[in-house]
């Protein structure tokens, strides 16, 4: 009768990994999964760590910045309107979750389009 063997931590199985095997399999990790091995990294050889910590550090690099915070000072109220004509209707329908924060004249500029948008469905978005 075949034994059933425990599944070692992902850890362990990084040890056996040269540091830049380790390195390009974590490139491949979620957000998620990257965030949780944050706890286990001390049990890494040194190397290992760096290179976990470094992706780590890679990938939340821009999360002070708020790409919406920056609508006001990259456009005027006519040119986010016209820019607003660019974007697809997926893209509009997502921009809705962030209406709040959008100064109100804009706000209502992203929700009139997309309800332009939905309300002439034979409008294509552009390829």
């Amino acid at each position: 009768m075949p034994r059933k063997t425990t599944k070692r931590p992902w850890h362990e199985q990084a040890r056996h990994l040269t540091p830049e095997a380790f390195y390009l399999q974590i490139r491949t990790w979620t957000d998620a999964n990257l965030n949780a091995a944050q706890a286990d990294a001390h049990h890494l050889p040194q190397e290992h760590r760096q290179y976990l910590q470094a992706e780590h550090a890679h990938r939340h690099r821009n999360d002070h910045r708020d790409p919406w915070a920056t609508v006001t000072t990259l456009y005027s109220p006519q040119a986010w309107t016209t820019h607003l004509k660019t974007w697809t209707l997926t893209r509009l329908q997502q921009g809705q979750a962030h209406l709040a924060r959008l100064p109100d004249e804009y706000a209502r500029a992203l929700k009139a389009q997309y309800q332009y948008r939905r309300d002439h469905p034979w409008i294509k978005d552009h390829a």
